[in-house]
């Protein structure tokens, strides 16, 4: 299988500005670790989506990673350990030239979310 283009943007109501940055950074290190990824960064402003916050160069809560497509489900069970209380990921996955984006509120969507990811990527 071929590499993945994974976009994440992690969101908390009750989290400010700084705290989210701080845990978005923090997830972005961990994922650096992760098997199969191939290199991971915050997402620079210039590529900000409307309604989005920006905190220094860097969109607020948004990572991307270039991922080996057989470890794409690995990947989402690690980012659905990270959801608790009001927190959402937003997920977008490109992969062939074709996108999939979904956004989970749980871990129970994001069981399924990662069977759709997991066929989305194997498709030709």
């Amino acid at each position: 299988m071929s590499n993945v283009l994974v976009s994440v943007q992690l969101s908390d109501p009750n989290l400010s500005d700084d705290r989210l940055q701080s845990l978005t950074e923090n997830v972005l290190s961990q994922v650096k670790q992760f098997d199969g990824v191939n290199r991971a960064n915050l997402k620079a402003d210039e590529v900000l989506p409307s309604g989005a916050k920006s905190l220094g160069n860097f969109s607020l809560g948004f990572l991307t990673a270039e991922i080996d497509a057989n470890y794409i489900g690995n990947l989402f069970m690690f980012l659905g350990e990270r959801l608790t209380g009001q927190r959402t990921i937003e997920l977008e996955v490109e992969s062939n030239s074709r996108k999939l984006k979904v956004k989970v509120h749980s871990r129970e969507e994001l069981a399924e979310v990662i069977g759709m990811a997991e066929n989305f990527v194997s498709a030709k």
